[in-house]
C-alpha cells in the first residue's frame, strides 16, 4: 500500500486558507501516524510538520491528507447510529464540531 503524497504548495495554501472553499468547513489534516490535527497545531508547528511533510521521515508530523470532515472510528459509529458526533485535535484536544 502506498501512502498518499500532498504537495507542499498545496498544504500552504490549505494552512494559509484555513478554510474549504466552497461550504467554510475547517480543515483537518491527517498526519503519517494517522493523527488527526488542526488547523493551529500545523501552523504553530510548521517547521516539524514541513520536514516530516517533505522528508516522509516518519517523525508524526507529516501531512499525508487535507480532509474537511474530521471524522475517526468512533464518530464513523455514531454516525452510522443516527447521532451528532464531534473529532478532537490529537494534538490540542481542540473540538472540531458538528459535522454532519
Amino acid at each position: 500500500m502506498t501512502t498518499p503524497t500532498i504537495d507542499v504548495k498545496r498544504l500552504k495554501d490549505a494552512v494559509r486558507a484555513g478554510y474549504a472553499w466552497p461550504g467554510g468547513y475547517e480543515l483537518a489534516y491527517i498526519a503519517t501516524d494517522g493523527a488527526l490535527l488542526c488547523n493551529d497545531c500545523v501552523k504553530s508547528n510548521w517547521a516539524e510538520v514541513l520536514c516530516g511533510t517533505k522528508r516522509r521521515d516518519g517523525s508524526g508530523w507529516g501531512i499525508i491528507a487535507i480532509t474537511m470532515e474530521a471524522v475517526d472510528a468512533e464518530c464513523t459509529r455514531e454516525m452510522t447510529d443516527g447521532e451528532d458526533y464531534i473529532s478532537y485535535c490529537s494534538h490540542c484536544n481542540k473540538e472540531f464540531g458538528e459535522l454532519g
